[in-house]
């Protein structure tokens, strides 16, 4: 005889197993969920790293330039006595100078006063004879008056070692058609130094000449 299969019993409650088991899964979500939004509210943010302040930098102290000597005005001797004054209608005068320099260093700007010249006064010419005044090749001068210093001579090299120089023989620096020159005023002949010399000055020596003119210029 055939045994027939017993279907089991179909326990009452049907299902209830499942609700059962889903209840502690969520508690625990709602566990994790807590957790992480406390986290979110206590973790302690990253500090912002403190900016470190920049050293002031120590400016650096300039160099005082070293001064150069104010320009010295000196005077050829017997510069004081010549008379500023000259006579009508004379016959040409030849005012001589002479100046001793030693062993001095010149300096731009400096000048040395020669001769005189009278108000009339008609320059015809000029002779210098000059010492060695530059122990190498860098002072330059000018030959003329204190108001027009190179009527004469501009930027010459003519001291630079022991030389002759007339306004006849084309020296260097000659200042060209400059001869004759009239002065309508008392005025002077004077030497200015344009351009330094070496620091180490030459022994010097004397530096002497003559400027001729007469005095039948037009304002007699």
């Amino acid at each position: 005889m055939a045994m027939t299969k017993k279907k089991p019993k179909k326990r009452k409650g049907g299902y209830r197993h499942l609700r059962v088991s889903v209840i502690p899964l969520l508690a625990l979500l709602a566990t994790l969920t807590s957790v992480t939004v406390s986290f979110a509210q206590t973790a302690t943010p990253t500090e912002t790293p403190t900016i470190t302040d920049t050293p002031t930098p120590t400016p650096t102290s300039t160099p005082t330039p070293t001064k150069t000597p104010t320009a010295r005005a000196q005077e050829a001797t017997g510069f004081d006595g010549q008379p500023a004054i000259g006579q009508a209608n004379s016959a040409d005068i030849t005012a001589t100078f002479s100046y001793t320099t030693g062993a001095t260093r010149f300096w731009e700007g400096d000048t040395i006063d020669l001769v005189k010249i009278p108000q009339g006064a008609v320059v015809l010419e000029w002779y210098i004879s000059c010492p060695d005044l530059d122990s190498s090749t860098s002072l330059t001068i000018d030959f003329g008056t204190p108001d027009d210093t190179d009527k004469f001579l501009s930027d010459s090299t003519i001291c630079r070692a022991v030389s002759k120089s007339t306004s006849w023989s084309g020296p260097n620096g000659l200042v060209a058609n400059a001869l004759p020159a009239t002065f309508t005023d008392d005025d002077e002949i004077v030497i200015t130094v344009t351009a330094a010399a070496n620091p180490t000055p030459p022994a010097g020596g004397v530096l002497s000449g003559w400027v001729r003119y007469n005095m039948l210029g037009d304002a007699f």
